[in-house]
């Protein structure tokens, strides 16, 4: 289903879809379930991966500053 679609069924609201058979509207829910679980898990996974990436920025500018802090010149 496209984000096109999608939107359209939620702005009409489901009791103007009619759907051919209750089977179609299981699957459509099914689908729709398994689809947000997926996104939540990529988002989840995104958000782990930002935290380890904040966490080697600030090892990595400890890292750099390093010799500037006992050195007397600039680089």
């Amino acid at each position: 289903m496209t984000v096109k679609a999608e939107k359209v069924l939620n702005e009409y609201g489901e009791t103007q879809f009619k759907w051919f058979h209750r089977s179609e509207k299981e699957k459509y829910d099914r689908l729709k379930a398994e689809m947000e679980e997926k996104v939540s898990d990529r988002d989840a996974k995104l958000k782990d991966k930002d935290a380890k990436l904040k966490d080697m920025e600030s090892e990595m500018s400890l890292v750099y500053s390093w010799p500037t802090q006992y050195c007397n010149y600039q680089l």
